[in-house]
């Protein structure tokens, strides 16, 4: 093994030093694409016992160092562009905002850095109700030929902030793994969207839901334009030959994390459970806690304790939302299995007015007792006036199995659905009702039934 490193980083350096090839009418685009399949398999084949490595097409995982090597190749995209990915597929068609691209399927680099040990902890995206990305923290630097050796470089320093400054400290990625979405081919099976559909992102620098990698901030793809530009002292010719090397951050790079689950059992007290160890707590505690706890982040996962009725649900979740305005370190995470996201009880009382609405969703009303249900299926019927007139069309559900079967039959397909109950509703009753649907509808909000 010690003796094959040298040559292995000599295989290596000779991919690195291979001519930029030129653009042809066939491809304006120019590629290394095929020599680097060609280097790969040559570098595969001059590997010891696999038991140290694991590999797929144009990827390399060092198992022994925890090391993850991607060929790829600069993209060439003009110096001061805003940058919106460090790395992306080759079938992307985003290399005009990438830093470079690499020819491993997006998913093998997802499988690669697991080979390595790194978790991937969950993108951002509203199903389900995740919107800051967690998971391992990942190094990533690209190498490049300089002469006859080469010069590898935190991503970073490719990448200007939107005052054109260098950055001052590395920004390690975050382990989020990718969305799975049904296979076009086969829809009850279940692929990575980085395979699947474009950008095809390995890293992006905005929050993405398909992507391998993505930044430890909260920021929409419009949010963060023009928050990196390319930096002009780096050269980036299109084709040009490279190296991504992957590997776990060190503790020193990553910010504190506490991982909590909040079940509240008041309108202002919670039983706060962290590290196996539970203990009650009023929010107003909570907020002071949480408050002065400086550049540690809070990651909460909020449940409601099963008798706890609905007027206090709402209550607590008012309060949670507030504070979440309030505490910088606060970072909610989605609900617990089973579960409605808190926000969905502070939903926006506008809507109680069809008219005000801007499009009707399905109405499920629970009797005073939860015990059966009345849905209201409403279309918007135009004629001369302003407005639509809504027409209901009202189906009576003995139980919450009468209502999971009319879904199946029922060609409407909407992903929103209004909830009306009882102040006095249980949060069981509640789920009885929610819980078999909630794939179908990542947008659930609840009402009262009897405000005054």
């Amino acid at each position: 093994m010690d003796q094959l490193l040298p040559v292995l980083a000599a295989m290596l350096l000779q991919y690195l030093q291979l001519p930029v090839p030129q653009a042809t009418e066939d491809m304006p685009y120019p590629s290394i694409k095929e020599h680097a399949l060609t280097h790969y398999q040559m570098v595969q084949k001059n590997l010891p016992d696999p038991k140290t490595y694991w590999s797929s097409d144009y990827v390399l995982a060092d198992l022994e160092k925890k090391e993850v090597i991607v060929w790829g190749q600069m993209s060439g995209m003009p110096v001061g562009d805003p940058v919106e990915f460090a790395f992306v597929g080759a079938e992307s068609g985003h290399e005009y905002e990438s830093l470079s691209v690499v020819f491993a399927k997006p998913s093998d680099v997802q499988t690669a850095l697991e080979k390595i040990g790194l978790r991937a902890g969950g993108s951002v995206g509203s199903n389900p109700h995740r919107f800051w990305p967690r998971g391992d923290r990942v190094i990533a630097e690209i190498q490049l030929a300089k002469g006859e050796e080469s010069i590898t470089y935190s991503y970073e320093k490719l990448l200007l902030n939107s005052q054109g400054q260098e950055f001052k400290k590395p920004i390690p990625f975050v382990f989020t793994g990718s969305v799975k979405v049904p296979d076009p081919s086969d829809p009850n099976v279940m692929k990575p969207a980085i395979d699947l559909y474009g950008p095809n992102s390995v890293a992006s620098l905005f929050n993405l839901a398909a992507t391998v990698m993505d930044l430890p901030q909260q920021g929409s793809k419009t949010e963060m334009y023009g928050e990196f530009l390319r930096n002009p002292k780096i050269p980036s010719v299109a084709g040009t030959p490279l190296l991504i090397r992957l590997k776990a951050a060190p503790a020193a790079m990553v910010e504190k994390e506490r991982n909590i689950l909040l079940t509240c059992s008041g309108p202002d007290k919670a039983v706060v459970s962290e590290n196996k160890q539970d203990k009650v707590m009023s929010f107003a505690e909570l907020r002071e806690e949480w408050a002065a706890s400086g550049n540690e982040w809070q990651y909460v996962e909020v449940g409601f304790a099963p008798d706890l009725p609905l007027s206090d649900i709402m209550q607590a979740s008012q309060a949670l939302q507030l504070m979440n305005a309030e505490v910088d370190s606060l970072r909610f995470e989605p609900p617990p299995e089973g579960q409605l996201y808190f926000q969905s009880y502070v939903p926006d009382p506008t809507f109680r007015d069809r008219q005000k609405r801007p499009s009707q969703p399905l109405e499920l009303h629970l009797a005073d007792d939860a015990a059966s249900a009345t849905l209201f299926q409403l279309e918007e019927v135009w004629g001369e006036g302003r407005r639509p007139d809504i027409v209901e069309k009202r189906h009576l559900l003995d139980n919450p199995e009468a209502w999971v079967t009319w879904l199946k039959e029922s060609e409407n397909q909407t992903t929103v659905v209004f909830l009306y109950a009882a102040s006095n509703s249980t949060h069981a009753q509640i789920l009885k009702w929610m819980k078999p649907v909630l794939d179908q509808f990542p947008v659930i909000f609840v009402y009262k039934s009897d405000l005054p």
